[in-house]
């Protein structure tokens, strides 16, 4: 009587186990598995290798429960019969329903839960010990399972991290002053860069400089000097036809070999022409394949739409890269996706289309500082805000009295 009881008791330990086990395997993330490896926490190593086969280890903590189970049910069950007759089965049922609820689920997996960590790693030896022995069980639950999944389409691997719950953990660390604004802006730029359509980003068609093909080497020097471009398109005939790309380096190279009246077209590169509804990610990767720092972007019916270059596509990574000497009225920046930097007197077309926005526009109205000046007839200062709509302009610099440089923030 008293060795039954206690193999009962023993029963009730072992699952209380592979409850403990089962709760504490799932409390702990994948992530926070390696990072105890790396750091040589005892029962770590061993903890990941069960990370990397969750499925048969929690095949053996099933079947593990279900022998338990059975096991002192039908023990109980004997012992009871043996001393209430008939009625010990209703008594055996309801003791060890108790008994097994209570000491072998309750309140192992409420423990578990709160101390994963310290249940789950030293339990990590006996576990993997635990598979081997049912390992044959396992292998043939295993494939049952694997051709279930495979009919119904289960194989796909969950990833590590959704992107909304990165993005959580990002806002936590930031409120927890684990990460800064920069960190979260990086972070953000990775997760929106697959994201990301070249259209978005590009250079549209009005705001390209390119040369005629039929340019001289020379002439083109004299209209390269006036930009701070590097990398030119070439077109022939008509400006929306762009056939090749000029750098800087072989113009000069080619006026030090004294062959300044030979055309553009024979120093012009083949371009290389993207989607503007590809992704940035894609042709990001594409231009490094190919060693271009440039792509002219078009549509479907291959019509010129704009230019795009590496420089944009990690720009949307790390942020701006850029000297605030470098805005023109002919050149724009982009800062972050809500934010850009302007010159006054830049086309408020060009705005429109280079940010996404419809800022409008009259016969007497075309520019930037026409457009603030209906807004704000004080004097301008640098620091000033005006806002129209969910538009905020901050004026960075002044001359003359009229901005010079203004950012614009999408509010």
């Amino acid at each position: 009587m008293i060795y039954e009881i206690l193999f009962l008791a023993f029963l009730v330990v072992l699952s209380a186990f592979f409850s403990c086990a089962e709760t504490a395997f799932m409390a702990i993330s994948r992530l926070k598995a390696e990072t105890l490896a790396k750091q040589n926490v005892p029962g770590a190593v061993t903890f990941l290798r069960l990370k990397e086969q969750p499925r048969q280890f929690i095949i053996t903590v099933l079947i593990g429960n279900c022998l338990v189970n059975t096991a002192s049910a039908a023990i109980a069950t004997v012992l009871a019969t043996s001393y209430f007759g008939g009625s010990g089965v209703g008594i055996a049922t309801g003791i060890m329903t108790f008994m097994l609820l209570t000491f072998g689920e309750i309140i192992p997996k409420s423990f578990a839960t709160v101390h994963a960590e310290k249940i789950m790693l030293p339990l990590a030896k006996p576990s993997m010990a635990t598979i081997k022995i049912f390992y044959p069980l396992v292998l043939m639950f295993e494939g049952i399972t694997n051709v279930v999944l495979h009919l119904f389409g289960g194989h796909n691997k969950t990833p590590l991290f959704s992107e909304s719950e990165l993005r959580t953990l990002v806002e936590v660390g930031v409120k927890e002053n684990r990460l800064d604004q920069s960190d979260r802006e990086l972070i953000e730029g990775v997760l929106e860069f697959k994201q990301t359509l070249v259209k978005e980003i590009m250079t549209p068609k009005r705001r390209i400089f390119s040369l005629d093909e039929n340019m001289t080497i020379e002439d083109a020097l004299h209209a390269i000097n006036k930009r701070e471009h590097t990398r030119i398109p070439v077109y022939s005939g008509a400006k929306e036809r762009i056939v090749g790309i000029i750098y800087l380096k072989d113009v000069l190279g080619a006026i030090a070999e004294e062959k300044g009246n030979i055309q553009l077209k024979q120093i012009a590169k083949k371009p290389v022409f993207v989607d503007e509804n590809r992704h940035i990610s894609a042709v990001f990767k594409e231009l490094k394949a190919r060693h271009v720092h440039i792509a002219i972007v078009v549509s479907r019916r291959m019509e010129v739409k704009g230019l795009v270059t590496l420089e944009d596509a990690i720009e949307e990574i790390v942020g701006d890269i850029f000297d605030e000497k470098d805005i023109s009225p002919t050149l724009m920046k982009r800062i972050s996706k809500t934010l850009i930097i302007v010159h006054g007197n830049t086309d408020l077309r060009d705005i429109n289309t280079f940010f996404n926005i419809r800022l409008p526009t009259t016969e007497t109205v075309v520019t930037l500082n026409q457009f603030l000046e209906t807004l704000k007839k004080k004097p301008w200062q640098e620091g000033m805000k005006v806002r129209w709509n969910d538009i905020l302009f901050t004026i960075r610099e002044v001359e003359e009295q009229k901005p010079v440089k203004v950012f614009i923030e999408k509010k």
